[in-house]
C-alpha cells in the first residue's frame, strides 16, 4: 500500500536523522531499523508524544512537519496492528 510505504518511509527518516543519532552512542538497543521500527511504535508513541522526553536536546528537536509525520505513522501502525 502506498501510505504505508511513504509513512514509514518518512517516519524511518525521522528516526534515523533525530533518534538513531543518539540510540546508537547511548541505547544500541534501540537503534531504529525499517524492519524493527514497527515494533517499538508503543514506546515512540509514549516517549515522544505523551512523555515528551524524547529526542533529547535542542539539536534533534522535531519540526512541526517531523513531529506530524512520525504522529501519522503512529497512528497508521497502531491502526494496522488493532485490525481498526
Amino acid at each position: 500500500m502506498i501510505l504505508k510505504d511513504s509513512t514509514q518511509q518518512r517516519a524511518f527518516g525521522i528516526l534515523a536523522d533525530k533518534c538513531n543519532v543518539c540510540h546508537a552512542q547511548r541505547n544500541r538497543g534501540r537503534v531504529f531499523t525499517e524492519d524493527n521500527m514497527n515494533s517499538w511504535t508503543n514506546d515512540i508513541y509514549q516517549q515522544v508524544f505523551i512523555e515528551k522526553r524524547m529526542p533529547k536536546g535542542k539539536k534533534t528537536k522535531l519540526t512541526s512537519q517531523e513531529y506530524q509525520d512520525l504522529l501519522t505513522w503512529v497512528s497508521y501502525t497502531k491502526t494496522q496492528n488493532n485490525g481498526i
